[in-house]
C-alpha cells in the first residue's frame, strides 16, 4: 500500500470512529422514544459515512451503511422512534463497520448475515407504519341485500278475492332472509473510487 493510500485509509478510519460514536449516541436517544433531531443526525452521519466508504472502495461498509440508513429512515413517520430490535441491529452493525474499516480489532464479520438482519428489521419497522409503507387496502363493501320480488304495476290492481288468514295464525313471510353479515379483517401491511478486493484485507 502506497504512503498516500495509507494516509487516506488512516483518515478514513478516524472518520469512521467519529461518525459511529455520534451514531451510537443518537441511537440511544431514539431507543428511548421519538426524537426528530437525533433521527436526522443519524441519517446525516450514515449518509456521509456511506459516501466516504464508497470513495475509498470499502464495498462491504458501503452496503451495510446503506441498509442502516434505510432502516432509520423507515421510522421517519413516527419521529424516528425505532423499535428495540432495530436499535440492537444498528449498534451491532456499527461495531462490525468499525472492524471492517480497521478502526477497531476483531474477527471479520459475516456481512451477508448482518445484511439479512437489517433487512428483517426494516420489514418490522415498515409493518409498524413507517415511511414508505403502502396504504392499507380499503375495507370490503357491505354485501347488497337480495333483490325483492317485483311488485305488480299499480295500473292493474288484482280483483281476485283473497281468502282471509285463519284466526290465530300469522301471515306467511316473504321467504327471503336477510343476507348474513360479512366478517371484515384488515391486516397492517405487514462509486467512484474503487480498489481491488485483494488490496483490502479488511473486507473479508
Amino acid at each position: 500500500m502506497s504512503s498516500g493510500r495509507e494516509k487516506l485509509v488512516a483518515q478514513f478510519r478516524g472518520l469512521v470512529t467519529e461518525r459511529l460514536a455520534r451514531v451510537s449516541r443518537a441511537l440511544v436517544a431514539l431507543e428511548a422514544g421519538a426524537d426528530v433531531e437525533a433521527g436526522k443526525q443519524t441519517l446525516r452521519e450514515l449518509h456521509g459515512l456511506k459516501g466516504e466508504a464508497r470513495m475509498m472502495g470499502f464495498a462491504d461498509i458501503n452496503a451495510l451503511v446503506h441498509e442502516m440508513e434505510e432502516l432509520v429512515r423507515a421510522a421517519e413517520g413516527r419521529g424516528y422512534a425505532l423499535a428495540g430490535g432495530s436499535v440492537d441491529a444498528l449498534l451491532v452493525v456499527s461495531d462490525a463497520v468499525a472492524v471492517l474499516a480497521g478502526s477497531t480489532p476483531g474477527e471479520p464479520p459475516d456481512v451477508p448475515r448482518l445484511l439479512a438482519w437489517l433487512t428483517q428489521a426494516l420489514e418490522g419497522e415498515r409493518a409498524l407504519g413507517g415511511a414508505g409503507e403502502s396504504p392499507p387496502p380499503p375495507l370490503p363493501s357491505a354485501p347488497s341485500p337480495p333483490p325483492s320480488a317485483p311488485s305488480p304495476p299499480p295500473s292493474a290492481p288484482s280483483t281476485s278475492p283473497v281468502a282471509p288468514a285463519p284466526s290465530g295464525t300469522s301471515p306467511a313471510g316473504s321467504g327471503l332472509h336477510p343476507a348474513p353479515s360479512q366478517a371484515r379483517e384488515l391486516r397492517a401491511a405487514d462509486s467512484s473510487i474503487r480498489i481491488t478486493q485483494q488490496s483490502l484485507e479488511v473486507l473479508t
